[in-house]
């Protein structure tokens, strides 16, 4: 049996991205930057069918998910580097 709690202050997101290797190192800007806009505009396509489950999509720039997973490294590093876990 589940007991349901409830959290004010707790957020959760699935993230799922699409990345190429060493972005901002190895592949040339003009093919991340192509990659990125195809993406974001493919998104309305599909974003029907993702609202009907209950989700949002959410498109946006190269850096603003770089800051993105930036902010989510910090906020989750509190929790796991005192946890002990690690990526074994």
């Amino acid at each position: 049996m589940f007991k349901i709690i409830y959290l004010s202050s707790f957020t959760l997101c699935a993230v799922c991205a699409i990345c190429a290797p060493g972005a901002h190192l190895k592949t040339p800007t003009p093919i991340v930057e192509r990659l990125n806009n195809e993406v974001n505009r493919a998104l309305p396509a599909l974003n029907e069918r993702y609202r009907e489950l209950g989700n949002k999509i959410a498109g946006d720039t190269r850096d603003a998910f770089a800051r993105f997973l930036s902010t989510e490294v910090t906020r989750w590093a509190k929790v796991v580097k005192p946890s002990g876990a690690n990526a074994e």
